[in-house]
């Protein structure tokens, strides 16, 4: 509190920022990635554990045992029937939950996608088991997308997840120890019957199921397309990095082991045991690291990832078909079965385990807690240069005394009111366009007309270095802001975005001298679209076309994600992302004068 109410503490504090604040910048930015690399280290690692007693996984004897032939000729049936046409696969589905006595019901839609102009039909099939133990309030969901040809989990006729729901019902409808209902959701168009039928369930969509069951508590997506698999891919992220609740993940991955199926997680399994200790680390930083580009796209990994935003904890259970191991359907048939008796022993929702983590592996995981400290550490490089240039812009020495003034934001506005403006053609400019092609190429025009548009208004009128200073404090307060609020939403993607661009902001010098013309290059790097292309060349090989191909199918289907599914990457790119680099661009090239030397940045 001395430094709030001690002028000379004050004046300690001002000398000490002004004349060492590069220097305690540098110190943080170093710091603070020894302490994310060291996040990485088995010392930091917290093997997994059960937060919630009452799921007791494995503890109970499965009694799904179906024999040798039965799910296989189930996936050949409803294989056959799509072939023909999907309203006879969809048909088939019906009638044969109606057979084990299971209440069921059809869901009918029309929907269109974004750039289409004409609608799609669909029809989802759902079936209710009411709970005998209790009287509806709450419910389980198993949701099978009949094809997943929209999703970027896989693509074809999930035929195999099919078989093995209408199977397992069978177990399910004659049991009576279950004490919540049990929805087998069927869905058509794979993601978007999800959307159209969690919507009506809901009634955000102003429409109405035939029938409903209990609040839903938990969901669980399978995706099987073939008759064996070498392993089960555990999907867990969801839409803008958020992630199921640790106890469900650790209960399925607790399932898988019991009965021998190798489970992994962003396709990686554990690290093999032949690996000495240097490559362990190096094998687990790598599933780790893969783990938050996905959650720093904000993509949509599975069905699951659509119950996450109603609050409702889901994973996806993805057969992989390479392995050195095949299993048929029965090992993840009693694993789904064991996953649907620990939640049945729920008295409330999952709340006790870590909602904000990330794994190295399927047993081990680094918590919020951990990786807050690194992040905190970081934000500090651009806070004491925002510090730095408050002292700076404020105090002002008459004789021996100093004053203090508040500067003026007014020339700031116009420059931060076009960027936002440019965000918004950017934001704008699909909806105007025809087809996926079109995208990039609006994308890569708008870019470079708008970096000439905001350097040309900066160099419109000198600045002197005064001036310069005010507007390189304001665009730094606003990149802090920025980030904050992104690290609470989507912590990885706050990270990718901090660790190259700190510096860069940080120290950006005043326009004219060689250190400024050094870093244009850099400048141009970190701009959204050329990191997309970047991500691209390194992710997909060198070669130009393919590159081109994949940044113009990332950023439609970012586009299409928003509008269909309200997945926010798309508008977080257009109005937060793009809008920030264009002010650090507009600050670099601005036109400042020389009738005075400029001081220390």
């Amino acid at each position: 509190m001395g430094i709030l109410t001690s002028t000379d503490s004050a004046k300690k504090f001002s000398k000490l920022i002004t004349d060492y604040g590069s220097v305690l910048s540098c110190v943080t930015y170093g710091v603070s990635l020894l302490m994310f690399m060291s996040l990485f280290h088995p010392l930091l690692w917290e093997k997994t554990y059960f937060s919630e007693n009452a799921l007791l996984p494995g503890l109970v004897k499965s009694d799904y045992n179906p024999g040798s032939k039965e799910v296989n000729r189930m996936y050949q049936s409803y294989t056959q029937r799509m072939e023909m046409t999907k309203p006879t696969g969809m048909s088939w589905i019906h009638s044969r939950l109606q057979s084990i006595g299971v209440d069921v019901y059809t869901q009918p839609f029309t929907f269109t996608r974004p750039g289409d102009t004409q609608s799609t039909n669909g029809s989802n099939v759902y079936g209710v088991i009411r709970a005998p133990r209790s009287c509806s309030t709450e419910s389980i969901v198993i949701v099978v997308p009949t094809n997943t040809t929209h999703s970027d989990v896989s693509q074809g006729v999930n035929a195999g997840g099919v078989g093995l729901l209408l199977s397992l019902s069978q177990r399910i409808v004659r049991k009576n120890h279950w004490a919540k209902d049990i929805i087998l959701l069927f869905s058509d168009h794979g993601l978007t019957g999800v959307r159209v039928w969690l919507e009506a369930y809901h009634g955000t969509s102003g429409k109405m199921l035939p029938a409903v069951a209990g609040a839903i508590q938990a969901a669980i997506g399978v995706e099987l397309e073939s008759e064996t698999f070498g392993s089960i891919d555990i999907k867990y992220f969801g839409m803008e990095s958020q992630l199921v609740n640790l106890d469900l993940f650790n209960t399925a991955v607790r399932l898988c082991k019991r009965e021998q199926v190798l489970c992994t997680i962003n396709n990686r399994p554990d690290s093999p045991h032949n690996l000495n200790n240097v490559d362990k680390i190096h094998y687990l930083m790598g599933t780790a690291l893969s783990g938050l580009m996905t959650q720093a796209a904000g993509k949509i990994t599975g069905v699951h990832s659509l119950f996450l935003p109603y609050h409702i904890e889901a994973i996806t259970l993805t057969g992989v078909a390479a392995g050195d191991k095949q299993h048929g359907f029965t090992p993840v048939g009693r694993v789904l079965e064991g996953v649907m008796r620990s939640l049945n022993n729920l008295l409330e929702r999952l709340h006790h385990s870590f909602f904000f983590y990330f794994l190295p592996s399927t047993d081990l995981y680094i918590s919020i807690g951990m990786y807050t400290v690194p992040f905190v550490v970081l934000l500090l490089t651009p806070v004491i240069q925002l510090v730095k240039l408050w002292f700076q812009v404020t105090e002002s020495r008459v004789g021996d005394r100093v004053c203090y003034s508040l500067p003026s934001v007014a020339g700031v506005i116009p420059t931060f009111l076009l960027c936002q403006l440019v965000g918004a053609a950017f934001y704008l400019c699909p909806g105007h366009v025809t087809g996926p092609s079109t995208i990039l190429p609006t994308h890569l025009s708008l870019t470079l007309l708008s970096a000439l548009l905001v350097s040309g208004l900066n160099r419109s009128a000198p600045l002197t270095p005064a001036d310069w200073r005010v507007r390189k404090m304001f665009s730094i307060l606003w990149y802090c802001v920025v980030l904050v609020n992104s690290f609470v939403h989507n912590y990885p993607l706050a990270w990718f975005v901090l660790i190259p661009t700190a510096p860069l902001v940080s120290f950006l010098p005043v326009p004219g001298g060689t250190r400024s013309t050094l870093l244009t290059l850099p400048l141009v790097l970190i701009s959204p679209v050329v990191v997309l292309l970047g991500y691209c060349y390194v992710s997909h090989g060198t070669d130009v076309s393919d590159v081109y191909e994949r940044a113009q199918s990332i950023l439609h289907t970012a586009y299409v994600e928003y509008e269909e599914f309200n997945r926010h990457t798309y508008w977080l790119y257009c109005w937060v992302l793009y809008p920030l680099w264009l002010m650090f661009w507009g600050l670099h090239t601005s036109r400042v004068t020389r009738q005075c030397q400029p001081g220390p940045d």
